[in-house]
């Protein structure tokens, strides 16, 4: 059995074909797609979890040490910057709107409420899901509810032990 010569394939200068280099090309680009649109997806996961660590810790701790120095506030003070000065994140992992706390109630039924833009392409569906999460008495003690609308997530927080 003979082998052929495949000299005559390539070109003198020793380059590769046009075609040879559209299905390099190709092939790269459908990567690219394939890979891009798996890592955006974890972006908003990755956002997602950090938003979520966010409301059930450092929120929690920037409140205890509020209530500790401040005492409880009024009914309707919006105590953003207060918390922020006592290590809260100003900002959402999404950028965006920013976080806003508000005290409201009184007495025993006070609690601090947190509205929490979420900016995801697919906000809705992390907002219910941080907040479905989040509205679990057991897993976090300091938050009585969670609930979730318009992309936006509400956390009510107790202020009393």
């Amino acid at each position: 059995m003979k082998i052929r010569n495949l000299d005559h394939v390539r070109h003198k200068d020793g380059g590769y074909t046009i075609i040879q280099l559209i299905i390099v090309l190709l092939i790269i680009g459908i990567l690219v797609v394939a890979f891009g649109y798996n890592a955006v997806g974890a972006t908003d996961d990755a956002k997602a979890n950090t938003s979520k660590i966010f409301l059930s810790s450092d929120m929690v701790s920037s409140i205890a040490s509020y209530l500790s120095i401040a005492g409880e506030p009024s009914t309707g003070d919006v105590i953003t910057d207060a918390l922020v000065s006592r290590g809260a994140k100003p900002d959402t992992p999404w950028g965006g709107d920013p976080w806003k706390a508000t005290a409201s109630g009184n007495g025993d039924s006070q609690t601090i409420d947190v509205e929490y833009p979420i900016g995801a392409e697919d906000a809705e569906t992390y907002a219910r899901d941080i907040a479905s999460d989040l509205d679990n008495a057991a897993k976090y003690p300091s938050i009585e509810s969670a609930s979730a609308s318009s992309g936006e997530i509400t956390v009510k927080y107790k202020t009393l032990n």
